[in-house]
Order: structure tokens, then C-alpha cells, then sequence
């Protein structure tokens, strides 16, 4: 799956014009979306690069040399943001704050650019909905690291939501909240397939709305369909990744564990396929609608039972009513920490299942909104098909005729060859919610991949290509897979629990 505003030539010559006037790109718009673009913009903004290492560093004194503008733009818990401008570039810079001695202040900036440089940069070819990591420097003299990415201007999304909302009905601006929401879910989505993406702090001041300089056509591609935004003036950026995990270089994780994750909050360095979207829905209803009413004729009044009656229910959680047996979640459970979702089965749900089953009620939350889907689907012209028959049956064909010994690089070193009849039978068979991620469940995840052989094939025929859309239980189940995998490796590397039953 990935994302781009309109096709364009990857030599470097097709864009000479664009390349002697790059220092300005305030000029252009949207060119953040550009791949050519955004190397060329690296290479100016980290010339010289010390490549000594394995994460990409500007010197200190060319740091010094090329910052200027310089002012503080606002703080977190561990580190202060400052704008300023390199080679008149606006960027924005990380560091420490100079009163937090704590190391975890350090240890977050070295892993946003891990994550970043390693990472996330890539998805920029595919999608604008991910801030780009420009490299990391460090000050020998203070003891401390600078991380430099670009510069968002835009309010947050919670600020955006709020103003929205306090506005008189719109449609236009109706349109424009669905606008800014599917774009975040095609681009966790997208970071998902490409690098089993988890932000694990996805709440409304870690999202950032761009506005671009005109209306701007998106399409994103998510397997063989294409989904396009024929015209969007904001671009939701995500920032802020200290404590995200990812698949990196040779395929291994970043993520932050032992004493450095916080699993409390249910931050871990392991994928959760559901985590992301729970948090990103509970924080904007908390702090957004819980406890609000807005007047009739406002965009508040309108989006309220949007997020009430159909998100929410979506997630397992219930508010505003009494508890019902069904109910996985209400209030009350979320009121000391309403970010770790890992007691609701939703912690399974992906982006892309929150997509099918908003598109599948759309009629219903047309008709109290007004408001249309905000992409238009169709066949991607990204590449010709490799096959005549659609769907999971092509899936199966191409798993029967393949014969060599596949390798699985996202598991071990061991082959095995994908079997057609053992993935019809897998998804044929009723199977029981998998088990909540809890320490003492330890022993049910093991059991629940049991047998394994049937979960490894599962990967083998997922890897094999990409497939239509009614190939969704096969992403489902792979991701389910790659989160049960990712917590069993965590309790038995950080916490020593040990190897159960037939789990290498």
C-alpha cells in the first residue's frame, strides 16, 4: 500500500528546474509528497554527513554554522522544540531539555531518529502522513543530541477538532474532519503493511494538520484498489515517534523495551495492529465530546454521535449509557488510563478493518452527517495484475503452483513451501478471539498458535504477493500473528518467562 499526489519520474534530471530552486520549498506545494524532492532536501540539509556510523550525523559545527532563527516553540516531558532554519529551510529541532538530567530525554531522541531514518523515511514515497527525520547530531560540549525533521505548520489535531466542532454546521467542514480521518487510517495503514508500524502515543497533540497552498488530489493504493482523495486541503502529519516501534533495517525491531517501555500505558516494542487507532478515537472523545454538549446547527452536534454510536461501539467501549453485558469497556475502566487498550479484543482490529466496516454502515453515517465518502475507488494502475482471477483465489493459485523453498525472513531462517489447502482449511475454521495480552496469559498465547505449522503457512502464502480485497482475513490473521509472536518474544527476553510448548 502506499500513497503519492500524482505519478511522477524518478531521475533526478526530470526535475532540474525544481532541483536549483529547492531551498525554497515553501515555493512549491505539497512537494513534502515527492521523493526526489525530499533526498534532494536531505542531502542539502546534512552536507557534510559524518557515515561513519549506522545513523546518519551532522556535525556538530555545521549544526552551529547552518542554524539560524532559532526559537523555542514548545516542550514535552523529556525534550524542547525549537524552529529555526538551516540554509533558510524552516525545520524544527529536538533536544533536551536543559533541566531534565534523566537519560530518557537521550534515549527517546536517538530512538525518534532510529525510527525516522530507518523506518518511516521510506513510507514518503507512498504517503505524506508521517513526518520526515532529517538526521540526528550531537553536541560533544553539552553531552547531548539534536534531532532535526521538518517543519509542520498547522494546528494539532485537537485543536482542529475543537474548532470544528465549536463552528456552525458546514458541510464543508463536515467533509473536511472525514477528510483529515481516513487519510490517518490509510496512513497507519500504509506504515502497517510496509514496516508493522505501532506510534504507540497517537493522541491528538501528535498529529499535525498541514494545509496545503491549493486543493491537492491524494491516492492511496491498499493492494489492487486505488482510493482517491480527488481534492483535500489538509494532510494529517503524524510526529513525535520516542516511544514507536517498527520493523528496520534487516527486517529486525525498533522498539524501546525493559526498563524503557511502558507497559503500564501499553507501549511495548512489539507490533499491536489495534493500538494506534483505540488511542487516537478515546483520546479525541475525551477530550473532545465526553462530557460536552453542543448546540443544534453546530459541527459538534453532528460529529458527537458519530464517534458515540460508531467508533466507539467499534473499539468495545460504551459511554454515556449504562453497561451492558456486551460491553467490553465503559467509562469508568478508562478514567486512570485511558491509552492502554490491550484488555479489548480491538487491540486486534487494524486500520484496514476499521476502514471495510465504515464503508460497510457509510449509507448509515451519511444520512446523519451529509456527508460522502471522502475517496473515490478504482483499479491501481500502480502495476499490471499477475494474475486473471481475483482475490484469494488468485492467492491460492499462485501459492499451489509456487515450488521452490520459501524463506521466511520475518521468522527464522528455516524454509517452507506455502500450502493452498492448509490456508483454505486455517480460514475456514471457527476460531476463538485471540487471548488478551496479559502476563499471566502467557501460557493461552502459546496454545492459541498451536499448531504453529498452520500460522508459519499463514505468513508464507501472505508473503507470497499482494491480493485483492476480499483477501482481508488473511491480513487480519497476520497481523494477529505478528503481535501474539512480538508479545511471547517480550516476556521471554525482558522478563525471562520461559519458551512453552512448541514455540522456538
Amino acid at each position: 500500500m502506499f500513497a503519492f499526489v500524482e505519478p511522477r519520474s524518478l531521475d533526478p534530471g526530470a526535475h532540474t528546474e525544481k532541483t536549483a530552486q529547492i531551498t525554497d520549498y515553501r515555493r512549491w506545494t505539497l512537494h513534502f509528497d515527492d521523493p526526489v524532492f525530499m533526498r534532494c532536501l536531505r542531502e542539502i540539509v546534512l552536507s557534510p554527513l559524518d557515515t561513519t556510523g549506522t545513523i546518519p550525523r551532522l556535525s556538530e559545527a555545521a549544526a552551529r554554522q547552518h542554524r539560524q532563527k532559532e526559537k523555542t516553540i514548545g516542550s514535552g516531558e523529556s525534550s524542547c522544540v525549537r524552529a529555526c532554519e538551516f540554509n533558510d529551510i524552516p525545520v524544527v529541532l529536538k533536544m533536551p531539555c536543559e533541566d531534565d538530567m534523566d537519560p530518557a530525554g537521550l534515549t527517546d531522541l536517538v530512538h525518534e531518529a532510529m525510527i525516522g531514518l530507518h523506518a518511516l523515511n521510506a513510507l514518503r514515497q507512498w504517503c505524506p502522513n508521517f513526518v520526515y527525520t532529517y538526521g540526528l547530531f550531537f553536541e560533544e560540549k553539552d553531552s547531548t543530541v539534536g534531532l532535526l525533521q521538518e517543519k509542520i505548520p498547522g494546528p494539532t489535531l485537537s485543536r482542529y477538532l475543537k474548532d470544528t466542532c465549536r463552528e456552525k454546521f458546514s458541510q464543508k467542514s463536515i467533509s473536511g474532519f472525514f477528510d483529515v480521518f481516513f487519510q490517518v487510517l490509510f496512513g497507519l495503514e500504509a506504515a502497517q503493511e510496509r514496516c508493522l508500524f505501532t506510534h504507540y502515543d497517537l493522541h491528538g497533540e501528535n498529529i499535525i494538520i498541514r494545509e496545503t497552498e491549493k486543493p491537492t488530489r491524494l491516492v492511496y493504493h491498499v493492494h489492487e484498489t486505488a482510493y482517491v482523495f480527488p481534492e483535500t486541503r489538509w494532510v494529517p502529519v503524524l510526529i513525535d515517534f520516542g516511544h514507536s516501534c517498527a520493523l528496520g533495517r534487516d527486517r529486525a525491531f525498533l522498539g524501546k523495551g525493559g526498563d524503557h517501555s511502558f507497559a503500564v500505558h501499553g507501549m511495548f516494542p512489539f507490533f499491536l495492529p489495534g493500538a494506534d487507532v483505540f488511542k487516537m478515537i478515546v483520546f479525541m472523545w475525551r477530550n473532545v465530546f465526553h462530557g460536552k454538549k453542543f448546540k443544534p446547527g453546530t459541527n459538534g452536534y453532528v460529529l458527537r454521535p458519530f464517534f458515540r454510536d460508531v467508533l466507539l461501539p467499534f473499539l468495545g467501549i460504551q459511554f454515556d449509557r449504562p453497561s451492558e453485558p456486551e460491553t467490553f469497556m465503559d467509562l469508568s475502566d478508562l478514567e486512570d488510563d485511558y491509552y492502554n487498550a490491550v484488555s479489548l479484543p480491538a487491540i486486534y482490529d487494524n486500520p484496514n478493518d476499521l476502514l471495510v466496516y465504515l464503508e460497510s454502515i457509510w449509507p448509515r453515517i451519511q444520512d446523519s452527517t451529509g456527508a460522502v465518502l471522502p475517496y473515490q475507488k478504482g483499479f491501481s494502475p500502480r502495476e499490471p495484475p499477475a494474475f486473471s482471477s481475483p482475490g484469494l483465489e488468485a492467492l491460492y493459485e499462485r501459492c499451489s503452483e509456487r515450488k521452490d523453498i520459501y524463506t521466511r525472513p520475518r521468522l527464522s531462517a528455516d524454509g517452507i513451501t506455502p500450502s493452498a489447502e492448509r490456508l483454505r482449511d486455517f480460514l475456514a475454521a471457527p476460531r476463538e478471539p485471540p487471548p488478551v495480552l496479559h502476563f499471566s496469559n502467557h501460557s493461552a498465547v502459546v496454545r492459541y498458535l498451536d499448531p504453529l505449522a498452520d500460522w508459519e503457512n499463514l505468513v508464507a502464502c501472505y508473503e507470497t504477493g499482494e491480493f485483492a480485497g476480499d483477501g482481508r482475513a488473511v491480513i487480519h490473521w497476520y497481523r494477529v500473528y505478528a503481535a501474539l509472536r512480538g508479545f511471547l518474544s517480550y516476556l521471554e527476553h525482558y522478563f525471562l518467562y520461559p519458551r512453552v510448548g512448541s514455540i522456538p
